[in-house]
């Protein structure tokens, strides 16, 4: 019987620029995104991961992030940023008769004060065994040694949770500059707050938007919502956001 061959992917050579490398055949899975946080395009390995993606693009307290861009050696402490540092370290346990023990975040981040944090994905009910957690805790460790902060963040796994319906229509309307509230719009939905608004059909249709422009009125920060926890639809409760993005602020709060 002949044996299973799988085409490669040669489109991935331009979007997979972390150093553990996202399968080159079709035989494992790759989701593709866009960041602009991240030079473009990225290629990672869940579906998870790329709504973290999303999510560290829309989160204002990011200034950029990169997808599994070191490893680190837990036997020695040593952050490895190019496939020749892992052969390297490979090496050197071999000689010494041990095994290596590599450990490569989903993603590194970098606020607008400059500090950085490794960013380990899960999706809820997958997070690893006990052993998993121990090599995340030694990671933790090492990454602090080097003034780098570890978060882990699960991502719910039920597919109709808010946050995983929210994050895509928050990332594409982030992309509609040309919808971007303008002052005379921001001073029509100040208007509908002073008479009682308080939904996102209250404001939508108060200024005569369709409700599926809600999110680009949360992206821009014309309204502000709980984008955590609660589906963006007519009934769901709003303020005036005056131009804040705190309410994007996500990553601190999925943390652990």
């Amino acid at each position: 019987m002949a044996s299973t061959r799988f085409s490669p992917r040669p489109g991935l050579r331009n979007l997979d620029r972390g150093i553990r490398k996202i399968s080159s055949t079709y035989g494992r899975p790759a989701f593709l995104t866009y960041a602009a946080k991240s030079n473009g395009g990225l290629a990672v390995e869940s579906p998870s991961e790329r709504l973290v993606s999303q999510l560290l693009g829309l989160d204002p307290s990011v200034s950029s992030f990169q997808s599994q861009p070191l490893t680190l050696d837990l036997l020695q402490g040593e952050l490895l940023h190019t496939v020749d540092d892992k052969a390297r370290i490979r090496k050197r346990d071999r000689v010494r008769g041990e095994s290596s023990r590599l450990y490569t975040p989903d993603f590194l981040s970098r606020n607008t004060l400059g500090v950085s944090t490794a960013i380990e994905v899960k999706t809820e009910g997958w997070a690893g065994d006990t052993g998993y957690q121990r090599t995340l805790l030694r990671a933790r460790d090492v990454l602090r040694s080097h003034h780098i902060n570890f978060i882990q963040v699960v991502i719910p796994s039920h597919w109709c949770h808010p946050l995983l319906t929210n994050a895509p229509l928050l990332h594409q309307a982030s992309k509609r500059i040309d919808h971007r509230p303008d002052s005379a719009l921001m001073e029509k939905l100040e208007l509908l707050a002073d008479a009682g608004a308080s939904t996102l059909g209250d404001y939508c249709s108060g200024v005569g938007f369709d409700a599926r422009m809600a999110p680009v009125l949360i992206v821009f920060g014309a309204l502000k919502v709980d984008v955590l926890n609660l589906p963006l639809k007519s009934s769901t409760p709003a303020e005036l956001a005056y131009g804040d993005l705190g309410h994007l602020c996500v990553m601190e709060a999925l943390g652990q």
